[in-house]
């Protein structure tokens, strides 16, 4: 566990999950609301127009996905005691990046190393 406490945690967490389903709910909303155009609201709206926003709109739903993904991890990571530890060198995760990415799964050094191209 980190310095900071699993109550406190959990809060930051649950919040930043509740926040991303709201913001999922409506992008998923929207997006079908934008499906149920007439066709006479279509001829008028450039078809490239609508599938360029349709794609972003897809991007954007998919990222909040991930990020539920993620924070839902994190959290079953801190009920099993094994939150704030990296997944590769099982060392502490520094409480500074955890506060700024709260499901970091990797501390920075492993995180980097990951990131790096391979030669």
């Amino acid at each position: 566990m980190t310095q900071f406490g699993g109550s406190t945690l959990e809060r930051v967490l649950e919040a930043r999950r509740q926040e991303t389903l709201r913001d999922l709910r409506q992008r998923l909303h929207d997006a079908r609301d934008e499906r149920t155009w007439t066709n006479e609201a279509r001829d008028i709206v450039d078809n490239s127009e609508l599938d360029r926003r349709a794609d972003i709109d897809m991007g954007l739903i998919r990222l909040k996905i991930d990020t539920l993904r993620r924070i839902n991890d994190a959290l079953s990571r801190l009920y099993h005691g094994t939150y704030g530890y990296c997944i590769d060198c099982r060392k502490r995760i520094s409480e500074l990046r955890l506060r700024a990415l709260p499901f970091a799964v990797r501390c920075r050094t492993c995180e980097e190393e990951r990131e790096r191209p391979q030669a």
